[in-house]
């Protein structure tokens, strides 16, 4: 599509400005190449070996089956697809966001979505910019969304700088503990990035952030305890909708940040 932007007017919410994901879609030709070469290897395999099998048992019937069996291994080998050369913490986080962007499309009209929005940011280091999961703007807020796609029993602590995250191991009852670094950490810094990137461009404008845990293996506990919402794939919306920021921002100023993210989907942002 032109600007490799994906637009499906089926949705009620705004979403001409949502990317396509690269590492999802080099994924699939990935796997997709290599399935094809599966078939390949295996429709001209099968007939040489079926061939070879068949002369063999004519000729002696023991080895046939032996050049059956050693065929049925070589087919077993040629089946098997080569594997794609895109990271799985990667293409984790990806699934991750495409979960939480076909749940935001049921966003009522009035929303509107940014997806894989990147703003300058000299405290990010590197290159001085920061990479922002979401962007929407509803009819009251601007919210940054950022998405955990982890699993088990996620427990919340705010003043931590690690939180605990308890998984099944094996086929026992009890839990493995883990940790993640806390994420409220990273989803304040993306806060002021964007707030100070709209106030250079001449708009004040306060930004919510919301912490999204898009797995079906996720379990959030002590959510209470967070100043930012912290929730799962089916509470989002409803998380967007229901939040009270107080005051609402005005809708011109709502309209100027959307026209500023919509210039940094274009080419060269």
């Amino acid at each position: 599509m032109p600007g490799g932007l994906l637009v499906d007017s089926r949705t009620m919410a705004d979403t001409r400005y949502v990317r396509e994901y690269a590492v999802l879609a080099r994924h699939q030709a990935e796997v997709g190449a290599a399935s094809r070469q599966r078939w390949i290897r295996i429709g001209i395999a099968l007939p040489v070996i079926a061939g070879a099998a068949i002369g063999g048992f004519l000729v002696l019937p023991e080895l046939g089956l032996f050049i059956a069996m050693v065929g049925g291994g070589v087919l077993f080998f040629l089946s098997m697809t080569g594997g794609s050369t895109v990271a799985p913490s990667a293409l984790t986080g990806v699934e991750g966001e495409v979960a939480v962007l076909e749940e935001l499309e049921n966003l009522p009209n009035g929303w509107t979505v940014f997806n894989q929005v990147t703003i300058p940011d000299p405290q990010a280091g590197g290159y001085g910019r920061r990479e922002l999961d979401f962007v929407v703007i509803g009819p009251r807020a601007v919210y940054v969304i950022e998405v955990k796609n982890v699993a088990g029993a996620i427990h919340v602590r705010p003043d931590e700088k690690h939180w605990p995250v308890a998984r099944r191991k094996g086929c026992g009852n009890r839990p493995g503990w883990n940790a993640m670094d806390n994420p409220l950490k990273q989803t304040g810094a993306q806060v002021r990035a964007v707030e100070s990137w709209l106030l250079q461009n001449g708009v004040a404008c306060r930004v919510v952030p919301v912490l999204c845990f898009p797995h079906p293996g996720a379990m959030l506990a002590d959510t209470d305890q967070s100043p930012a919402p912290v929730v799962g794939l089916h509470e989002l919306i409803r998380t967007l909708q229901d939040h009270r920021p107080a005051p609402g921002e005005a809708p011109r100023t709502l309209k100027s940040v959307a026209q500023l993210l919509e210039r940094r989907t274009q080419p060269g942002h």
